[in-house]
C-alpha cells in the first residue's frame, strides 16, 4: 500500500471525545484520521461500488440502491443516471 486515507464514520461523529481519539491515533501510529460526514461516507460507498462493478462487469444501469448497514448506523444511497442522488 503506497497511499491510503483513514476515515471514521458514525461512531466518532457521535462521540463526545472524538478529538481525543483522533489525536491518540495520530500520536501513536502516525495516522491522520478524518472524521467524515454522512454525505462523504455515501460518496465513498458509491465510489467503491463503481470500482467493484467495473472489476466484476456488473451492470449499474437503471436506478441502483445501495444499502450499507454498519454498527453505528445505516446508509441508503440512490444512483440515478450514474450519479448519487
Amino acid at each position: 500500500v503506497e497511499r491510503f486515507r483513514a476515515v471514521a464514520t458514525t461512531g466518532l461523529r457521535e462521540a463526545g471525545n472524538a478529538d481525543v481519539l483522533v489525536e491518540r491515533i495520530r500520536a501513536r501510529f502516525g495516522i491522520d484520521l478524518d472524521v467524515i460526514d454522512a454525505a462523504e461516507e455515501a460518496r465513498i460507498y458509491v465510489s467503491a461500488l463503481r470500482q467493484l462493478a467495473t472489476r466484476s462487469r456488473l451492470d449499474l444501469s437503471g436506478d441502483p440502491l445501495l444499502i450499507e448497514i454498519g454498527g453505528g448506523g445505516s446508509c441508503i444511497s440512490l444512483l440515478r443516471g450514474g450519479n448519487l442522488v
